[in-house]
């Protein structure tokens, strides 16, 4: 069943808009706009392959995968995952301008297939495969049991329960175990506490639904969704209580955290790639983040393989490309996301690669990622309202 994914523009759109201070209206990239790999002189004449994109990929990556692998990528802008299977479809365009693949996140490749937009690739995917994210491949329809792949894992990110200042002991972030979501409700957190809306839902979901169930039969069932989203509703009362303020960008986010006391401190929800820019940006040692007892909802994103590719072999060949781990590095930097191969981590920032393993390896936090699916239409508009109540209350 196709469902939608309402972090598309939070997560990708809006972090690198704020990142980069760009008003609201500069998200939109026009859709004639693409990137081509330069033409390599005195050298055999790199394949062409065309990718559809939610966002363009940097200079660096298309001349990387020009001169060392001889290919021509031409990145197509995408607006929504209606427009990615549109342009999917067989005969929907001229063999020119036929994508050969498409940058999805997990939770839409189970619809994909099911449409018979995506081709599976039946050989090893290179690197190595964290078991979390094999486990999360085969239960969103990114891999079959028989080791067949239609998703090939490029990078993830994912929430944190984060302390800033004194809120890092207050939110038992400093503890041998690893603190729950329900730390935030500490009575000293009230007024110090910042999340994202999105986020907020995602995690009373969780804690109302926790083996998603509910979830699946609210999917086309406009009164079992209503019911799912009064208990979730329910849980996020008091967290309103708690907050100092909502946040829901990039922007936001900075503010909420550059404006907090160093007596109060703050704490709350975060993208693992905003605390990460700030502890790199202002050096803070008196920040931490975990991922809490109680798991954390998480993203992946994948290059898929059109069924209708008019060049398959180089679909092919561009995935074995970005899975090399010095491209891999390379291409989610620019994301600030997280390689879901933890060969490339060697190829980033030293702060980086340590953030990177004291989280998801130290702490064991891989086996606490829960990766969300995409929702169905009677579940997109309670979700949105529980959202809305959640940020605007």
């Amino acid at each position: 069943m196709r469902g939608v994914c309402l972090r598309h523009l939070s997560r990708r759109a809006l972090l690198r808009a704020g990142a980069s201070g760009l008003a609201a209206g500069a998200l939109t990239t026009p859709a004639d706009r693409v990137v081509a790999a330069p033409a390599r002189e005195g050298a055999t004449p790199a394949v062409p392959v065309r990718v559809l994109v939610y966002d363009l990929w940097p200079d660096a990556v298309v001349e990387h995968l020009n001169r060392d692998y001889g290919l021509a990528v031409t990145c197509e802008p995408v607006a929504s995952l209606a427009e990615v299977r549109e342009r999917l479809q067989a005969g929907a365009a001229p063999e020119s301008d036929a994508a050969d693949a498409a940058i999805l996140g997990l939770e839409d490749v189970a619809g994909c297939r099911d449409e018979g937009l995506l081709a599976p690739w039946a050989g090893r995917i290179a690197g190595r495969m964290p078991a979390a994210l094999d486990a999360a491949l085969r239960g969103h329809g990114g891999r079959d049991a028989d080791g067949t792949t239609w998703l090939a894992p490029l990078c993830l990110g994912f929430d944190v329960l984060f302390g800033l200042g004194p809120a890092v002991s207050v939110g038992g972030l400093d503890r041998p175990e690893a603190p729950a979501w329900g730390t935030l409700l500490n009575l000293p957190l009230k007024g110090r506490v910042v999340m994202d809306p999105d986020g907020a839902v995602w995690m009373a979901m969780r804690r109302v639904d926790p083996d998603g169930a509910r979830l699946d039969a609210a999917q086309t069932d406009k009164a079992v969704a209503r019911d799912l989203f009064q208990q979730v509703r329910a849980v996020l009362a008091p967290y309103r209580d708690q907050l100092a303020s909502v946040w829901t960008d990039t922007v936001s986010f900075l503010m909420a955290v550059r404006n907090a006391s160093p007596v109060v401190g703050r704490a709350g929800m975060a993208w693992d790639s905003l605390v990460r820019r700030v502890a790199r940006e202002t050096g803070s040692v008196s920040m931490d983040a975990r991922i809490p007892a109680d798991g954390a909802a998480a993203w992946l994103d994948g290059l898929a393989l059109s069924a209708t590719s008019p060049r398959p072999e180089a679909a092919r060949r561009l995935v074995s490309a970005l899975r090399a781990p010095s491209t891999l590095a390379l291409w989610c930097r620019n994301r600030e996301a997280i390689p879901a191969d933890p060969a490339a981590w060697l190829s980033l920032p030293a702060g980086d690669q340590a953030w990177m393993t004291r989280v998801l390896v130290r702490d064991e936090g891989w086996a606490r990622l829960w990766f969300r699916p995409s929702l169905g239409p009677a579940v997109v508009p309670a979700f949105a309202d529980a959202r809305d109540r959640f940020e605007g209350a």
